[in-house]
């Protein structure tokens, strides 16, 4: 569970379609993480505000964010606005979260992550490894949502990666005993959709689970 990790400390804004409509590029808004704390940043969540589970880390397994870089993220909401809560973990353990920043139509979103917003108090979190591998064409944005959320959130492959065919990507996701449920919406270069769902727990590390055109909506 994410809420109640601490209190809230900033509250800001972004937005787009309902999980079950067509999938419209246009609807697409983009929300750039920038490095200012000085220290590498390892982790980092941008996670519904309507889910209770904070859902895959978006820089993935064999990637961190480096001092003075910035990364973008793709997202994908119902509304004009929608809330998004936001954690970021750098190399020293030190951790900076921002609950219900909200994400508006008609404007790109900077996130900067500062040296005063990063804290002592991580939360502590055991880690599995999951893997997307494309068994389709090219495939251009990866939205992995918990299911108990009405939102698709954050393309996974961020502003610029394709998952080419037969390749892999690895997420980090938070696990316990207890087995959450995400839902998977893959969008390939012809803007036609595959849709599935899983379950992940702590025995989830190094598990598969294959974009395959049976998928296809």
């Amino acid at each position: 569970m994410k809420k109640g990790v601490w209190a809230l400390l900033v509250g800001l804004a972004v937005a787009l379609p309902l999980r079950s409509e067509t999938f419209d590029p246009d609807y697409l808004n983009l929300v750039t993480f920038k490095n200012s704390t000085g220290a590498t940043i390892e982790f980092i969540f941008l996670s519904p505000g309507d889910s209770d589970y904070w859902g895959p880390e978006i820089l993935g397994s064999e990637r961190v964010l480096e001092s003075g870089a910035s990364l973008g993220f793709w997202i994908l909401y119902p509304d004009e606005c929608n809330d998004f809560d936001v954690l970021a973990i750098d190399e020293n353990g030190k951790a900076a979260i921002i609950y219900d920043y909200t994400v508006c139509d008609g404007r790109k979103e900077e996130i900067e992550i500062v040296r005063k917003d990063m804290r002592d108090d991580t939360p502590d979190f055991d880690f599995v490894t999951v893997y997307i591998r494309n068994e389709t064409i090219d495939v251009w944005y990866i939205f992995i949502s918990p299911s108990d959320s009405n939102m698709w959130g954050v393309d996974y492959l961020d502003e610029s990666t394709v998952l080419s065919t037969n390749k892999s990507v690895g997420f980090l996701f938070p696990a316990g005993s207890d087995a959450i449920t995400y839902d998977l919406l893959a969008v390939d270069e012809d803007m036609d959709t595959y849709r599935f769902s899983f379950e992940v727990d702590s025995s989830s590390d190094d598990s598969v689970f294959a974009i395959e055109v049976s998928d296809l909506e």
